[in-house]
């Protein structure tokens, strides 16, 4: 269908662009603002959601606001955050705790944001570490660790919800 430019006026009587977009895909329409961006960008954006399919095209618009508003860092950039937080309302020995579950979880999710750690990617870990002869134990300690930085995140605003 089409991506256009819609123009709006604030209480102050200034006024300003947005970009929306409306088209369809597998008879499903799909509408909405991608917000104040640049034209090509905004092009580029609504290029991308065209070519997605239907399982993808919520999160790509998840993706696209939580980038677009900085609301979901990268693991390696909100985990030292939490820790430090964490160590300052916990006993030491769970503080230490969760600084070896940070290590661990570090080297699969350290450079992807928390938007883009889903179930599946969980599951993967949990068989890694498994394979790498891990304990159940281990793991599930490793997993509290994710599941509280998660709500943390979520109460600070950084992340919309816990996969």
């Amino acid at each position: 269908m089409s991506l256009f430019r819609r123009k709006y006026t604030h209480k102050d009587g200034s006024v300003g662009y947005t970009w929306n977009y409306d088209f369809r895909v597998l008879g499903q329409r799909h509408k909405g603002s991608l917000g104040k961006l640049p034209q090509a960008e905004a092009e580029a954006a609504y290029t991308k959601m065209r070519a997605m399919g239907r399982e993808s095209l919520a999160r790509a618009k998840t993706h696209a606001l939580e980038q677009r508003l900085g609301l979901s860092p990268q693991f390696d950039a909100f985990a030292p955050e939490y820790l430090a937080y964490y160590r300052t309302h916990a006993k030491p020995n769970s503080a230490q705790r969760h600084a070896y579950a940070y290590e661990a979880l570090r080297g699969v999710f350290g450079s992807v944001r928390l938007a883009d750690i889903t179930p599946g990617a969980i599951e993967h870990y949990k068989q890694q570490r498994l394979a790498m002869g891990r304990s159940p134990v281990t793991i599930n300690r490793e997993l509290a660790f994710l599941k509280h930085l998660f709500r943390m995140a979520i109460t600070w605003g950084r992340r919309p919800a816990i996969p």
